[in-house]
């Protein structure tokens, strides 16, 4: 017969264990479990016949306190684990949370574990040790503690046939892991501590007064090898049902009465009753079975969180290790910064020191802050007089007007330059220029002090010569220092190029080549000629204060003192082929010009007036519910979109070159960062139909590239470059845009693979009207105007741009560099809400304008957003329906027939009530000047023709929410 047919139990790992002949009963037990210890070794007997092993999962103190009060409270022996010790009945062991315990052949041992912090698991770990050791003689009990530490050894030990106890929750101190091991539905007994004692002793007399048969020997051979924990499993399983069948039969064959022997009546009602406990014996099996199984499943749902919980571990690790990376990166640049402000106030400090101009830093109360040594020579200044006024310092200058330019500096925000002298007759330029800080906040002024005696001698007599030559009025002459900057102009320059005596002073003389000179180098052939000492004369093209190109015969020679270049004399002449007209002369210009931009301003208004009835009307064809359901009029109304927004393209960029030349385009400078910008632009270019088939790529870097120019600007500045590449790239064609930085400069590269640019085209790209040749004109056509409107905004922000091409049908690239802006607090702004819809649904919309077919368009397309509208056709009768009917919203038209919409919103606002009515102008109208009036007269919005909905609601938001803001 094999160890297994007699009853041997196998462990899980398949050694064989040699079974006890008494209870083995495990104890766990956490916060509060010391009390409960007491109150239940109170109540148990000195020879019960039963071994406890106590674990407490609790700090080593209270370890070594449970080992010490225990003694006390039951004449057992205590014994506190540390080797190997044997087991033995009415003998207390006590083991330690942070130790694992083992239990081979009748002894208990143990092994320090490290344990993570924060799992509890020491009574989960004893408990399967427990029941993998003694198996059908474990018992298990859970007292007092948190959590749920024990839940999961309880099921371990059922399915080995162990018993399962539990503290009655109301008599724990602490009820979790009580409840913890009730819940699992593994738990035999719940009792309070003190019964327990009782019920053990109960149990273990019962068990030894069951005495089972020796099962029969059974034919085939079981090897001795242990099977696996499956196989061992069911084979136990089937090895006890068989054992119980054969006990049955057996007992029913020894103890079945005789049929009419009634003094065997006792021994009849004790096989009832063996009957019943072999009954009772089968259900537990049964339920030990399913429990198995739940265990299984339970070990199993344990192993996959554990698993989770390892991966999130490791992403945790992960993030650790890139937010320390980020925060060396981080560190690193901070460090570099520091160094390079270091080194650029180590450059600052000397070149205060080297510089031959005198100059004083001071703030907005002229207190001093710092200055150059040269200016210790002029203002008497020593270091102590830092803080003080410099108007309270003596000085050598004959500058009585100091403290009035440095008010009207800071008041204009403009430099202001003037001429003086010093009391021992030197010359100075002196010139009064206010700061910003980064927050384009005016914060002082530098005062500089250009010695100029050394030029002025020489500078006078060629003036006295050449004015012996040329008449006044006809010649301008101009003297530079050695780096080409302008320190002096005679009054002809207001003749010749429309500048002012004072308006060149700085300037560098270069500037005032034409573009296509400076484009070939001839300012640095001509100032090179004249330092080697050779007269440089001839006619040259320069620009004049307008932009326009005047002819002028020149004539440039260099002074120089010890063998270098400290002025260049420069005199201009009228040419004799007329080139050059006198300034007088140019005021029939400026009336041309004017009359130019009034004509444009009307041109645009008759243009956009049916523009905007076409768009009116084709929102509306595109709310229509059979329009929707037709791809052929979708397409088609798409069509016109494009179209609509193509013209008013060219009507806009019209505008805005009249206003460039006329020098009434104002910029509203504020940080811009690139790099968001031309990525929105892209994703906007990605849905329009004529990008349809290119692919486009972006190289921006992940930090912001901040410039400072005006945002709206900046936006048509990428979108013209960006609309260009796609008009005259073809499907299947490839778009590049770069964003970078160079030196002080944001570069934006938009590289095509489009059609090119011919050689004779590419130095007329940016002239206004100025296109490709032939094959070279793009599929989308227009006038020739958006990129001489890109060169003119680049301008006016301090940039350049440049084209380049290889040639037709190899692409062409066009790269721009706008001074690169350091915004000191980059972060995302707060949301101010307005993507949210606009809701049509019950305003009261009055629309006025008095072409019908634009209002009554107008009127159907706010009908279907869900609005109720009133049209009027003229002024007179809105005012009527004002004073009669109460409305939210009036949408009117400026230039009408009778009473224009000026005068209407003016007679509007003095209606009662008017207060809560808002009011938003529509008109082709939309020059800065139109968009004032409106404002004065009483108009809340002006949105320009042709109408945009998406422009509408937002306007909308925005008056409602002023004049109704409960609304």
């Amino acid at each position: 017969m094999t160890d297994r047919d007699a009853g041997v139990p196998y462990g899980q790992d398949g050694a064989l264990r040699r079974p006890l002949t008494f209870p083995v009963v495990g104890i766990g037990a956490s916060a509060g479990g010391l009390a409960a210890l007491r109150r239940l070794f109170e109540q148990a007997p000195a020879t019960g016949g039963l071994a406890y092993v106590v674990i407490l999962d609790l700090s080593p103190r209270h370890q070594r306190q449970a080992s010490q009060e225990l003694p006390h409270c039951t004449p057992m022996p205590v014994i506190e684990v540390n080797a190997p010790t044997p087991i033995e009945p009415n003998y207390v062991y006590v083991i330690a949370p942070t130790t694992s315990l083992t239990m081979d052949d009748g002894y208990l041992g143990v092994r320090a574990v490290d344990r993570p912090a924060g799992q509890h698991i020491a009574i989960d770990a004893f408990f399967r040790t427990l029941a993998d050791a003694h198996m059908d003689r474990a018992i298990g009990i859970v007292l007092s503690g948190t959590g749920s530490d024990g839940s999961v050894g309880l099921a371990r030990l059922k399915a080995q046939g162990g018993v399962a106890i539990a503290q009655l929750p109301e008599d724990a101190e602490y009820e979790d892991m009580p409840r913890s091991a009730i819940a699992s539905g593994c738990v035999d007994f719940v009792l309070p501590a003190v019964e327990i004692p009782g019920k053990l002793v109960a149990l273990w007399r019962d068990a030894r007064q069951i005495q089972l048969p020796r099962p029969e020997p059974r034919a085939e051979h079981i090897p001795a090898t242990a099977p696996s924990t499956g196989e061992a499993r069911e084979r136990a399983i089937r090895d006890i049902l068989e054992i119980l069948a054969q006990v049955h039969q057996r007992v029913l064959a020894a103890h079945a009465p005789p049929p009419v022997d009634d003094r065997r009546t006792g021994d009849g009602e004790a096989l009832l009753q063996l009957e019943q406990e072999l009954q009772r014996t089968r259900d537990r099996l049964q339920v030990a079975i399913a429990q198995s199984e739940a265990s299984n499943e339970e070990l199993q749902s344990i192993k996959g969180a554990l698993r989770s919980a390892t991966g999130e571990l490791e992403a945790s690790k992960e993030e650790l290790r890139s937010v320390n990376e980020e925060l060396i990166r981080v560190n690193h640049e901070l460090k570099s910064k520091v160094e390079e402000t270091a080194k650029i106030n180590d450059e600052l400090q000397t070149f205060f020191s080297a510089t031959d101009i005198a100059t004083v830093f001071v703030d907005a109360g002229l207190r001093i802050k710092r200055y150059t040594p040269k200016a210790e020579l002029i203002f008497n200044i020593i270091p102590g007089d830092v803080g003080r006024c410099l108007l309270d310092i003596t000085h050598r200058l004959e500058y009585p007007e100091l403290g009035e330019d440095a008010g009207n500096a800071f008041e204009t925000r403009q430099p202001i330059e003037r001429e003086i002298r010093s009391t021992d007759g030197k010359g100075y330029v002196a010139r009064v220029v206010p700061y910003r800080t980064a927050e384009n906040r005016i914060d002082g002024a530098v005062l500089t002090f250009v010695d100029t005696t050394s030029l002025r001698p020489a500078g006078e007599r060629r003036g006295q010569a050449d004015a012996s030559v040329l008449a006044p009025t006809d010649v301008a002459v101009l003297v530079a220092d050695g780096q080409r900057q302008v320190i002096s102009a005679s009054g002809g320059v207001v003749d010749l190029l429309g500048y002012g005596e004072h308006d060149l002073l700085g300037m560098r003389v270069d500037a005032l080549y034409g573009e296509e000179e400076r484009d070939s180098g001839q300012p640095e052939h001509d100032f090179a000629q004249a330092g080697a000492g050779i007269a440089v004369e001839g006619l040259r093209w320069y620009s004049n204060r307008r932009g326009d190109r005047t002819q002028c015969r020149v004539a440039l020679s260099a002074i120089r003192a010890q063998d270098e270049v400290v002025a260049y004399v420069l005199l201009l002449g009228a040419s004799r082929k007329g080139g050059a007209r006198s300034w007088a002369g140019r005021y029939e210009a400026d009336a041309s010009v004017t009359l130019r931009d009034e004509f444009l301003a009307v041109m645009s208004h008759e243009l956009k007036n049916p523009l905007n009835l076409i768009s009116v009307n084709t929102e509306l064809m595109a709310r229509l519910p059979g329009v929707r359901e037709s791809s052929s009029a979708i397409a088609s109304i798409e069509t016109v979109r494009r179209a609509i927004r193509s013209q008013t393209k060219i009507i806009d960029d019209l505008l805005d070159m009249s206003r460039i030349r006329t020098g009434k385009l104002a910029l509203k400078p504020e940080p811009v960062d690139v790099g968001m910008v031309v990525t929105e632009l892209v994703e906007v270019a990605r849905l329009d139909s004529a990008s349809v088939g290119i692919e486009f790529r972006m190289q921006i870097p992940d930090a912001p590239v901040m410039v400072r120019g005006d945002a709206s600007r900046i936006e048509q500045i990428v979108w013209n470059l960006l609309s260009n590449a796609i008009k005259f790239t073809p499907q299947g064609g490839r778009i590049l845009l770069m964003v970078g930085v160079e030196a002080r400069y944001v570069r934006l590269r938009v590289q095509d693979t489009g059609q090119g640019i011919d050689a004779q085209s590419l130095p007329r790209i940016f002239d206004l009207f100025g296109q490709g040749t032939g094959h070279a004109i793009g599929r989308g056509g227009g006038l020739g105007i958006g990129l001489s409107l890109v060169r003119q905004l680049v301008d006016l922000h301090g940039g350049r741009i440049e084209a380049h091409s290889d040639g037709p049908g190899r692409g062409a690239t066009f790269t721009l560099w706008l001074p690169r802006f350091t915004y000191p607090l980059f972060g995302p702004g707060e949301s101010d809400g307005r993507h949210e819809a606009m809701r049509w649904d019950g305003l009261r919309i009055l629309v006025v304008d008095d072409d019908v077919g634009t209002a009554d368009g107008l009127a159907q397309l706010l009908e279907l957003q869900g609005a109720s509208v009133v049209v009027c056709h003229d002024a007179a009768h809105a005012l009527d329906r004002l004073d009669a009917q109460v409305f939210d919203l009036v949408l009117s038209d400026i230039g009408m027939d009778g009473m224009d919409g000026y005068a209407f919103a003016r007679q509007a606002r003095a209606l009662a009530g008017a207060d809560r009515l808002a009011l938003v102008a529509l008109s082709g109208y939309a020059r800065p000047s139109d968009i004032q009036e409106a404002s004065a007269s009483g108009f809340d919005a002006h949105l320009s023709k042709p109408l945009s909905m998406d422009a509408l609601a937002a306007a909308m938001r925005d008056v409602l929410a002023k004049r109704q803001p409960q609304a």
